[in-house]
């Protein structure tokens, strides 16, 4: 998004964090990013939510002029216009949907994923070769009578 790039640069730069540790000056620095990233995607997400209802009030009142027959070339430029950036904005939301999906599906996986890891664990703690294992010669190439001389 616009500006993001910008915000982090500044906010790293400009944090006033004056700390000996060089581990804990780093720490405080995170977390004071993180602060100003929360912040910002609150105000833009309310710009965006602003911009939305202005658009699609625009849209119902260019829809009544031309249900009445009232419109202008404007007016359907106006119209194209709005749509456009109606358009933008709900393909941003649904990005950040996808995105937001994607963290939480590699955090939780989905509902066969503990059946699948379940299965696997259980492959992998059973034995591979079932059957007489009083004489293990295809091992080591030379004939053992018991399994105490290996």
């Amino acid at each position: 998004m616009d500006g993001f790039h910008k915000l982090v640069l500044d906010t790293w730069t400009n944090d006033g964090i004056v700390e000996a540790n060089g581990l804990i000056s780093f720490k405080k620095k995170l977390q004071y990013l993180k602060g100003a990233i929360r912040e910002w995607i609150a105000i833009k997400r309310l710009d965006s939510s602003k911009l939305k209802k202005e658009h699609l009030s625009r849209l119902s009142s260019i829809d009544v002029k031309i249900d009445h027959g009232k419109a202008t070339d404007l007016d359907f430029l106006n119209r194209r216009e709005s749509s456009r950036i109606l358009c933008d904005l709900d393909r941003i939301e649904a990005s950040d949907l996808a995105q937001k999906a994607r963290i939480k599906y590699a955090l939780e996986g989905d509902e066969n994923s503990s059946f699948f890891y379940a299965t696997l664990k259980k492959k992998s703690t059973t034995p591979r070769y079932q059957g007489d294992l009083s004489n293990r010669s295809f091992l080591y190439g030379r004939k053992v009578d018991t399994i105490s001389k290996i």
